[in-house]
Parts: C-alpha cells; structure tokens; sequence
C-alpha cells in the first residue's frame, strides 16, 4: 500500500481544484486521519469504481457501519468522511476494486476549521 500525503484545505479556497490529485495504488492506499479528515476520489474511468475505506476491527462505531464502501460512479468526484479516529484508527487503509484512470487525495479539513474560529 501506498502512504498517501494529506493535503490542507484552506478557509478561503477554492475548492477541489486546489487539492492535488494522485493516480489511486493498485495494491491499495493508506493515510493519516484525524478524525477531520476527508477522502476525495475522481473517477476518470468509464466505469464505477468501489472504494473501501476500513475501520479497527471490533471498535465500538456507535452506529457507524465499517467498512465504509462507497461506488464512484464513472466520470465523477466522490468525496467520503470525515473518519472518527476511535473507528477508523490514526491510519486509514483505502482499497478499490480497479484503478485505471482513479485518482485519489486525502484532504485534511483541520486548517480551514481553525482558521475559520474568530
């Protein structure tokens, strides 16, 4: 699996396009979570792809089903999260069952919350 970087997204910015997208691992993908951190997914293919994202297993999830799997449907972004660090850990582990033309980035929302306290 591949250590995904988190990138930050700013109180002011201007949306997706601003996040740096990386071509999705085949074996899988792994990033660090804090809990305020989402997962954003474009899918450039011509078919749905299925993202899994997994938790801790036997972690109490307080109604929160892992692992949470998601369908990226083709020719769209998805975005998933954020994930609770007592579910999912401080590593979250991403799988897809294809690849081809899927790029990925984990987008930490920790910045643009703190910046936005006044």
């Amino acid at each position: 699996m591949a250590a995904l970087s988190v990138a930050s997204l700013g109180t002011f910015s201007t949306g997706i396009g601003d996040i740096g997208l990386t071509a999705a691992a085949g074996g899988g993908d792994t990033f660090a979570n804090d809990g305020q951190t989402l997962f954003v997914a474009a899918n450039g293919s011509g078919g749905a792809i299925v993202i899994t994202v997994t938790g801790v297993a036997g972690a109490k999830t307080y109604n929160y089903a892992i692992p949470k799997t998601r369908s990226a449907t083709a020719g769209k972004t998805t975005i998933m999260g954020p994930f609770p660090v007592a579910v999912f850990s401080g590593t979250c582990s991403v799988t897809y069952d294809g690849v081809t033309s899927l790029t990925v980035a984990p987008v930490s929302l920790t910045n643009a919350l703190q910046s936005a306290t006044i």
